[in-house]
């Protein structure tokens, strides 16, 4: 038989602890090192990679870099690193060269992006995304233990184009919040959720990526599960810049908008170009409901 996978996260907070509960459901080893110690089950970072072969890190991209450098001199070409996180770093930089950076061209990490809502997951409904990697290796089992936890996902080899994929819905699913903070209405918000997607798709093929990528998981599924309920951040934040809230905002989505501009010329897609308005310039929120005439 084969040897079951130790997973070990760094980070325990919602969906950290969600994924970890579906990988216990499918009788897999699971443990936990935090920054809080009260939610380790291990007692360093390095004990967890000489114990985990899959070191899963749900934790927000500004943190990725640094927990990144201090892991590296505890990975064997064994280990393999998945990211959840969908952020960005200054200049756009995506959590793909974050890793390319930090670990080498070479290295075996990857990417878990998609519909897969913290609190559903947690309580055993089934969730659903993309493992976007270039390794091979285990990554198949890893797909196999997650589908026996019900979190149902399915390997691609295109990394880059899941990755800005994921990061661009982070921006749309902001202006899907302000479109219910304006209270669009549901049939003016799925005509702007079609507009947003055709965008979508024309960005990636602006730099030179897939488009179809926005037709899976890791695009539209997670674009309407963020997007159309108020179980994520960033839909929370944009329905309250919709409201009229002008500061105490943060998150992903505001952080990828404001650092887009360094590799994509915004003027050139009304959405996106819109939401900046919006958002950096505080231009009025209603203007939005212009783009779907």
């Amino acid at each position: 038989m084969k040897e079951s996978l130790h997973y070990g996260f760094i980070g325990a907070g919602n969906i950290g602890q969600a994924l970890g509960a579906a990988l216990r459901a499918a009788k897999c080893q699971v443990d936990f090192w935090d920054s809080d110690p009260s939610l380790c089950t291990i007692k360093s970072q390095s004990s967890l990679a000489e114990q985990c072969s899959v070191i899963i890190l749900a934790i927000p991209s500004s943190a990725v870099r640094p927990v990144l450098s201090e892991l590296k001199p505890h990975l064997s070409p064994s280990h393999i690193v998945l990211i959840v996180a969908k952020g960005v770093e200054t200049g756009f930089t995506t959590m793909d060269q974050v890793c390319e950076d930090e670990l080498g061209a070479n290295s075996n990490y990857g990417f878990l992006y998609g519909p897969m809502l913290a609190g559903e997951v947690k309580a055993g409904q089934s969730g659903y995304g993309i493992l976007a990697t270039e390794y091979i290796g285990i990554s198949g089992q890893i797909v196999t233990d997650l589908a026996n936890g019900h979190v149902f996902v399915h390997q691609s080899d295109k990394v880059r184009d899941a990755v800005l994929c994921a990061a661009l819905k982070n921006i749309y699913a902001l202006g899907l919040g302000i479109a219910d903070g304006i209270q669009l209405g549901i049939n003016a918000k799925a005509q702007l959720t079609v507009a947003m997607l055709i965008e979508m798709r024309d960005v990636l093929i602006n730099l030179q990526l897939d488009g179809n990528m926005v037709f899976t998981s890791c695009g539209l599924g997670d674009l309407l599960a963020t997007g159309w309920g108020d179980a994520s951040y960033n839909h929370r934040v944009g329905e309250a810049i919709g409201e009229g809230a002008t500061s105490g905002l943060g998150g992903e989505g505001l952080n990828s908008l404001m650092e887009l501009p360094s590799v994509v010329e915004i003027s050139n897609f009304p959405i996106l170009n819109s939401l900046h308005h919006i958002i950096i310039s505080k231009a009025p929120a209603e203007q939005l409901s212009g783009l779907i005439r």
